[in-house]
């Protein structure tokens, strides 16, 4: 006992140890219980009843330890596994109840009908620790589909009582008649309507606005959600001056809003603290003017992915937080083109897809870039490998760029800077000299870190010599599609640090790919899974 916690603390964190030597660990004293149990139930998993169960049971059956108190970490799906999960209201209060220090929550809801609205569900109980929050599927159509039903239900009534009314006109004597059958068949029956229906209906409530509004949550990720123009606005607002991070997926069958630049629009209005916005539209342009919105509201955003208009790209200036850009939507070159002021404070860019010609002289304008990806710019040529070139980046990344040259690639090796290359393409224009051209660098410059290539086809064994005697802080090289019969040949890597790599390629590749160093496959441990388990052991 005399011995300081940060003995016991260091010998946890370094010793690699698995949950049941934690376990085991835990009763040799109370330092090392109280830091092995932090660490055994730091985070729970849940995706069917049975774990989830005997967790409830565990932290509601030791008064002597509050294990609760060690977690931060809780996700839970539910899952078609039986029995089944339902994420209802008492669950969220058990949470709120039992563990005082959680963090982090992910949350996914079935996207079958569910008893439980994931919208009524009391989130604000646990507004007062949560920082992260994850929610898969998350449904919430202003008054619900009932109420949409209903309204329709009323407009039916009114197009019948004018039906009945004309009706009536003509026949003598048979109004009554007709207003009693229309009274039987249409009129809303009264005891369709629960008592929690009317509730919800006079009150609008949604629980993400709600667990946002104390201001603790920073970052929350929302993947597929059902919500409504109304429910996006309640939501911004509340989580206007706190929340710092945002990342949402949309698709296509779960889309409500008409126009996903309303969704941006919204947080430009609303969240001005934001660092880091991410939004994917499944390929639907955000305008202009919303993009605009946010960047000229949003002062202390750092990361940007979305997917705007290319009209916005002279407008990109207007932010002087950004740090990383990634443009998810076709950018036109000529837009490109008419960059033309300088951002020295971006670092990180990225795009999915250029259309027409650009020779990427606008990467003068950003002085300070470090990192560049291209995903597909099909009329990439010399003179835009020329422009790259002169900038200072040191990792690119190129998808589709299939013109590029031997000369391209020569002129990528000079750059004093560049130490970390991708290319994920076919090249038809790229021989065995290129190949020779990237690796055999000019005196003086730095040696090669990182080399991903997947058509290695005229892949020579001069290739890998040079890297091995010329790159001594080579830490990855990936290489596939080359022929085992063509240039490469079993004494080509003799005396090479990649001859390892190349026979396990040979022996357990389906797909010849070269992996170095090699990353073999470690078995998952048999205790792992007790992880997610109740700890069995008392004090």
């Amino acid at each position: 006992m005399q011995v300081p916690r940060e003995i016991h603390l260091s010998i946890i964190e370094t010793g690699d140890l698995s949950i049941n030597e934690l376990k085991s660990l835990s009763f040799t004293c109370r330092h090392f219980a109280h830091i092995c149990l932090a660490e055994i139930w730091k985070s729970r998993k849940f995706i069917e009843n049975a774990s989830l169960t005997k967790f409830r049971d565990t932290l509601s059956n030791n008064p002597l330890i509050s294990y609760g108190d060690f977690i931060i970490k809780i996700q839970v799906d539910e899952l078609d596994k039986t029995p089944q999960i339902s994420i209802d209201a008492e669950l969220i209060k058990f949470f709120a109840q039992k563990c005082g220090n959680l963090k982090e929550l992910m949350l996914r809801f079935s996207q079958k009908k569910r008893k439980n609205r994931a919208s009524l569900l009391p989130f604000e109980l646990l507004g007062d620790r949560l920082i992260n929050l994850s929610m898969v599927a998350y449904h919430h159509l202003d008054d619900y589909d009932d109420y949409d039903a209903h309204d329709e239900q009323e407009e039916n009534e009114k197009n019948g009582e004018i039906k009945i009314t004309e009706l009536s006109s003509l026949v003598n004597g048979g109004q009554q008649i007709i207003k009693q059958m229309y009274n039987y068949y249409y009129k809303p029956k009264v005891e369709f309507h629960d008592a929690l229906s009317e509730t919800v209906k006079l009150e609008f409530r949604d629980a993400l606005s709600e667990i946002v509004k104390l201001g603790n949550v920073k970052s929350i990720r929302l993947y597929c959600p059902r919500m409504t123009e109304k429910v996006w606005e309640c939501f911004t607002r509340n989580a206007a001056d706190s929340l710092q991070a945002i990342r949402i997926t949309l698709n296509s069958s779960t889309i409500i809003v008409r126009d996903p630049s309303i969704i941006v629009s919204l947080f430009g209005k609303y969240c001005k603290n934001l660092r880091t916005f991410d939004i994917d539209t499944f390929n639907i342009r955000i305008s202009k003017e919303s993009t605009l919105l946010m960047l000229e509201n949003c002062k202390k955003l750092e990361t940007l992915d979305i997917s705007a208009s290319s009209e916005i790209a002279p407008l990109l200036y207007k932010s002087q937080s950004i740090n990383s850009l990634y443009l998810s939507y076709p950018q036109e070159g000529n837009d490109l083109n008419q960059i033309k002021e300088m951002m020295e404070n971006l670092t990180r860019l990225s795009f999915l897809k250029i259309d027409g010609k650009c020779n990427l002289s606008f990467l003068e304008n950003f002085p300070n870039l470090d990192y560049l990806s291209i995903g597909d710019f099909a009329k990439l040529n010399d003179d835009g490998f020329l422009n790259i070139s002169k900038s200072k980046i040191t990792e690119l990344i190129l998808i589709k760029t299939p013109q590029i040259s031997d000369e391209a690639l020569g002129m990528l090796s000079s750059m004093p800077t560049l130490i970390k290359f991708n290319i994920r393409d076919r090249l038809p224009n790229v021989t065995q000299k290129g190949w020779i051209n990237l690796v055999k660098r000019p005196a003086g410059f730095p040696s090669w870190r990182v080399i991903t290539i997947d058509d290695g086809r005229l892949i020579s064994p001069e290739f890998f010599k040079i890297l091995d005697h010329s790159h001594h802080n080579l830490e990855s090289l990936r290489i596939r599609g080359f022929s085992y019969d063509n240039l490469l040949k079993d004494d080509s890597f003799n005396n090479l640090k990649f001859k390892e790599a190349w026979f396990y390629c040979k022996k357990k590749s389906t797909i010849p790919v070269i992996r170095w160093p090699i990353k073999y496959k470690a078995k998952r441990p048999p205790n792992v899974r007790e992880a997610y388990d109740g700890y069995e052991g008392g004090y």
